[in-house]
């Protein structure tokens, strides 16, 4: 009996532990820096869960090697930080797993100055993600990675500068201004040329809340210097040439960001798109009055043409084949015989000279042709005939007069 419960009890510890691991949320995508009061997001999977079966995520940093969490989670509604004690989980996002027990989704958040568990110190923390069950079974954290937060420093008190003289004034110290940021994250590393696919964007610009802007996707190849691509606006593809205006427009929030995704694809009808090889993507941001493009950080990649991957090459120039005359039309005319005293040759010969005038005209080609025909050596053959049958009869008319004078 001992030996059995010892067996169950060594399986029991495996398949937990290796349910536990395959439960633990995993996050990605998460950005090297963060301001204070503005918001960011990161990608969060789970799997392993039960499906169909309500849990709270929660996020939280805190000083590496300790307990000491802090930050805002986002529940669709408005943020929790998990104060004051004891916690609310049902406060925290709220997910269902689907039929394989698995979700995957955005977590979003944000470090609140407000937040009485932060120390208002910038730095290096440890960012991660809890699970809890719906009715707030203890956490299993996800995988830890590292995020930088920049809070602002404390303005110092003006102090009266020591002086014999009661007209100077203290000097003020100008209060810091928070920084602006404009990131991209999520792109694939390679498409098809006939492939659109999402990019997540996150913008903070804390001087501008709900301003308005323009957003378009813009690619270029590695070497080049000129953008092609098509950016989504609801169910229309615009050109990146076309005007800033009817772009992607997107609203800040009061604190001056926003956190969305953006589908783009390359243009492959564009003139400037060459064919299969990587491409640098950015997004661009423009003003409602039309100022920029302010750009995004860059990403690569690498676009395969399906449709024609050899675009971009010039074709090589065919050489055009030139038409031989015929040899027959422009052949050397023949020997002509002893002239007579008949006209036809000099016709003839009036004919080849019309021809040599204009050796490219059809008319002297015939010309030609009926010189050759003049040429017939019957023709000759039956002048020769009449000179021997002249000199014949010659021949018998003296042949007779010389008798009878003899």
């Amino acid at each position: 009996m001992r030996i059995y419960l010892l067996i169950l009890s060594i399986s029991l510890f495996f398949f937990g532990a290796n349910f536990a691991f395959a439960a633990a949320p995993t996050i990605s995508n998460v950005p090297s820096s963060i301001n204070t009061d503005n918001e960011f997001s990161i990608s969060t999977a789970l799997s392993g869960l039960s499906n169909n079966t309500v849990y709270r995520l929660r996020l939280a940093l805190a000083t590496a090697g300790t307990n000491n969490y802090f930050g805002s989670t986002f529940n669709g509604s408005s943020y929790y930080n998990g104060t004051p004690s004891p916690i609310n989980y049902a406060n925290f996002l709220s997910i269902t797993t689907d039929g394989a027990g698995s979700w995957s989704g955005t977590v979003r958040g944000k470090v609140e100055t407000s937040d009485p568990n932060f120390s208002g110190i910038s730095g290096i923390y440890d960012l991660k993600v809890g699970r809890y069950t719906e009715t707030g079974t203890s956490a299993t954290w996800s995988n830890i990675l590292q995020i930088a937060v920049n809070a602002p420093s404390p303005t110092p008190s003006a102090s009266p500068t020591p002086s014999p003289s009661p007209s100077l004034s203290p000097t003020p110290t100008a209060t810091p201004q928070a920084s602006s940021s404009f990131t991209i994250s999520n792109a694939p590393s390679q498409i098809n040329s006939d492939q659109s696919f999402s990019v997540n964007i996150n913008l903070s610009i804390p001087n501008s809340q709900n301003t308005d802007y323009y957003l378009k996707g813009a690619f270029k190849k590695s070497d080049g210097t000129r953008y092609l691509g098509l950016t989504k606006n609801g169910s229309d593809w615009i050109e990146y040439g076309d005007d800033y205006n009817d772009q992607y427009k997107i609203t800040t929030d009061a604190s001056g960001t926003w956190s969305g995704n953006l589908e783009v694809k390359p243009d492959k009808n564009d003139n400037d798109f060459k064919g299969t090889g990587n491409y640098i993507f950015k997004v661009g941001r423009y003003t409602q009055g039309g100022s920029g493009p302010a750009w995004s950080n860059e990403i690569t990649v690498k676009i395969n043409n399906l449709d024609n991957p050899s675009r971009g090459n010039s074709p090589t120039p065919q050489a055009t084949k030139e038409v031989s005359p015929s040899p027959s039309v422009f052949k050397s005319p023949s020997p002509r015989p002893t002239p007579s005293l008949k006209p036809t040759p000099k016709i003839a010969s009036v004919a080849g000279a019309k021809a040599s005038s204009s050796a490219s005209d059809i008319k002297g080609t015939k010309v030609e042709v009926k010189s050759q025909k003049q040429s017939n050596p019957l023709i000759g053959l039956g002048v020769l005939f009449i000179i021997a049958g002249a000199g014949l009869i010659g021949y018998i008319y003296f042949y007779k007069n010389a008798k009878v004078h003899i």
